[in-house]
């Protein structure tokens, strides 16, 4: 699809919106329609079902993480203000999301939508990875840092979103990837005391 017309975005948009909120399998186009506020007819002459629109949504979010997180890491500022910005990142893309949503994500047997989810992850811990030992090199990260450990780590928390014990702990889905994201980088040092 090339350059989408009003209705596309407003479907894309309602559709992001209600997928954050219920989930994927839980939303219905019915559903994503009254939201755009378009009837289904128009909904189909743009979308075969909602796996495409789905796919879209997550392909969108994930370049627009990408731009961003480019962004931040190509500034002319130091790399702990850098990681603060990342941060602040993380918690603008986890702000209303669901547990449902994430158990849709993890847990889909849609093979297009695994397949997106393994490659973003594959691709934006490599790029991490290589900022890291950019920052290593510079003296912002310790040098005795193993990065095979890391990347398992970080693969561990992605596991742990689909933990409903750990899940349990916090009132929202949001609560707990911002933990997750602040115990990665700070530790149980406050963030304060680093600066």
């Amino acid at each position: 699809m090339t350059k989408k017309t009003k209705s596309q975005l407003a479907i894309l948009k309602a559709a992001k919106d209600c997928f954050w909120k219920y989930g994927i399998n839980k939303v219905t186009v019915e559903e994503i329609c009254e939201k755009a506020g378009v009837s289904k007819m128009t909904y189909y002459r743009s979308f075969a079902n909602k796996k495409v629109v789905a796919v879209m949504v997550l392909k969108d979010v994930i370049n627009r993480s990408e731009q961003l997180y480019d962004t931040i890491m190509a500034k002319e500022i130091d790399f702990p203000q850098k990681m603060k910005e990342v941060v602040l990142l993380e918690y603008e893309f986890s702000r209303g999301i669901s547990q449902e949503f994430i158990a849709d994500i993890m847990n889909n047997e849609e093979e297009e939508l695994q397949q997106l989810i393994i490659e973003a992850n594959k691709n934006g811990q490599e790029k991490f990875i290589q900022h890291l030992k950019a920052a290593q090199k510079e003296g912002w990260v310790r040098k005795d840092l193993h990065f095979p450990f890391l990347t398992y780590m970080m693969n561990d928390i992605n596991k742990k979103l689909r933990d409903e014990k750990l899940m349990a702990m916090y009132e929202s889905t949001e609560d707990l990837i911002m933990e997750m994201v602040n115990f990665f980088f700070y530790g149980i040092v406050s963030p304060e005391k680093l600066k």
